[in-house]
């Protein structure tokens, strides 16, 4: 008999069951993987922006990130790659519900 895979278990983070992965590239899933930290900043950062502004810049946020702090991506060619801002703005806004608007986003 087979056993049953939990649909979680490779998540990269251990989020609820709410996030939906597979709406996500297995790139972007790899690298927070790996860049837990960086996403978790970001993470803090657009929390603390929701209290004050109805909408923020997801792209804003990640300047700070590079100008505040000493995280870096775990590709050492980038301090933190551009690439994946509207992936971490998609999934800010999967895990808060409340802030579904704050991020404009393009389909």
């Amino acid at each position: 008999m087979q056993t049953q895979r939990n649909q979680f278990e490779n998540a990269p983070f251990p989020y609820p069951a709410s996030v939906k992965w597979s709406d996500y590239p297995l790139e972007f899933q790899n690298w927070l993987r790996h860049n837990r930290s960086l996403y978790s900043a970001f993470e803090e950062k657009a929390l603390r922006m929701a209290k004050l502004r109805k909408r923020y810049s997801a792209r804003a946020i990640i300047h700070v990130i590079r100008w505040e702090t000493e995280l870096r991506d775990a590709d050492v060619t980038f301090k933190c790659n551009n690439n994946w801002t509207p992936m971490m703005a998609r999934l800010f806004m999967e895990r808060f519900p409340c802030y579904d608007k704050f991020f404009e986003t393009r389909s």
